[in-house]
């Protein structure tokens, strides 16, 4: 007797592809539509303002769009994780009656705290992004930086003594 194959059909295939899916930010089809427009419009302001001249600089300008899209996806999970756990807070203030003890509905929201190890997930996710993005802004600067310095080095010489 063969062992599963695994899914078959096409909608199966696709629904496999995300079972390793956690958190959405490693995925290599990472973009929403609407993201990708916005990615997109991200990167052509990012290469308008650093001008890039060479392969190293346009890869510097495209780390700092993705590094720059990927805080942004970050932010909306974790503003939909505390939106879960304030509907979980009203649910649980509802089930058990915490009105009659003084607790407010709103108060109950307010309290409400997303798991503490997504949470720490998304802070490390956040620093390291934070991290490469200073750094590729850094190393974005010295490269343009020294590029007028290099461009008159290899300049005539005879042109500056004229």
């Amino acid at each position: 007797m063969a062992g599963n194959t695994g899914p078959t059909s096409p909608a199966g295939k696709a629904k496999a592809s995300r079972n390793a899916l956690k958190h959405g930010l490693r995925a290599s089809k990472w973009l929403s539509p609407e993201e990708q427009l916005d990615f997109e419009t991200l990167a052509a302001d990012l290469h308008a303002e650093y001008q890039p001249s060479t392969a190293t600089q346009r890869i510097l300008v495209e780390r700092i769009a993705m590094c720059m899209s990927k805080l942004r996806r970050l932010h909306t999970i974790e503003d939909a994780l505390f939106h879960k756990a304030r509907i979980a807070a009203t649910e649980v203030h509802a089930k058990f009656h915490l009105q009659a003890s003084g607790i407010t509905n709103e108060q109950a929201q307010a309290s409400a705290m997303p798991g503490l190890k997504q949470m720490d997930v998304l802070v490390r996710y956040q620093t390291t992004l934070d991290r490469q993005l200073s750094k590729s802004i850094g190393e974005l600067m010295v490269l343009k930086a020294n590029e007028v310095p290099m461009l008159s080095a290899s300049s005539d010489p005879a042109d500056s003594n004229g």
